[in-house]
């Protein structure tokens, strides 16, 4: 599942098969619990992630960077 709310969704979706199924009510209300744990875990998890995640990792930065003075400016000697 890609987030919370998609997570606590499922858990719904079990919650409602209990009365369709009530013989199997405690396969469904582990299932919705299981679900609603995984939503509280991927908030934490989004909660613990830095701002600056959504900046580009290292390994994707350009693998030669404009150097600091380029040739034609500063003080280049004529």
């Amino acid at each position: 599942m890609e987030n919370a709310q998609q997570c606590r969704a499922i858990a719904l979706l079990c919650r409602q098969q209990v009365s369709f199924h009530p013989q199997d009510s405690w396969k469904w209300l582990a299932q919705a619990e299981r679900w609603e744990h995984l939503a509280d875990a991927r908030l934490v998890v989004r909660a613990e992630t830095p701002i600056a995640a959504n900046s580009k990792p290292a390994s994707l930065a350009p693998a030669n960077p404009v150097p600091a003075n380029p040739v034609g400016t500063g003080s280049a000697a004529a």
